[in-house]
């Protein structure tokens, strides 16, 4: 249920606490490192696990009070209760961290790009779908250039 080399939860972890979601509002976002086949090949894959380390550190200290899961190689999920205000706060934080970042052993600065939706979640099914939306909104940023955050209120034809 937890990933070896970060400490989060991973997709197993996501499992066990996902009927416990539904019934709340909330924010589901997708975090991706960008470039991440490059750092591993150009820089080595001891780098490439320090970069996803130290990128899991980021998204603890940002997203304290969220689910933080390790979904797949260097793409991230936080699940947790959408707070106006506090969410945002949890953003700008987290920006200000990651243009801090630099990939182990060189000056490359680390990049990412997230995909976000928020709503009431009323049910296991619609929670599927934020899944999917969220993941949908992070490859709109990939699309566009990455190194960007999209974010939009989910409703039933996004």
């Amino acid at each position: 249920m937890t990933d070896e080399l970060t400490g989060l939860n991973n997709r197993f972890g996501l499992r066990e606490d996902f009927n416990g979601f539904p019934g709340r509002t909330l924010v589901i976002g997708r975090f991706d490192i960008d470039e991440f086949r490059r750092i591993n090949d150009q820089c080595g894959h001891d780098a490439g696990d320090a970069a996803l380390r130290d990128y899991a550190q980021l998204l603890r200290r940002s997203f304290q009070d969220m689910n933080i899961y390790r979904y797949g190689s260097d793409e991230f999920l936080i699940i947790g209760d959408y707070l106006s205000g506090v969410f945002e706060q949890s953003i700008a934080a987290y920006q200000s961290g990651l243009e801090s970042m630099t990939v182990l052993g060189t000056e490359q600065k680390l990049s990412a790009s997230v995909g976000y939706v928020t709503a009431y979640c009323e049910s296991n099914e619609m929670l599927r779908y934020m899944l999917r939306a969220s993941g949908q909104n992070l490859q709109k940023v990939k699309n566009n250039g990455k190194r960007g955050i999209f974010g939009c209120i989910y409703r039933e034809e996004n």
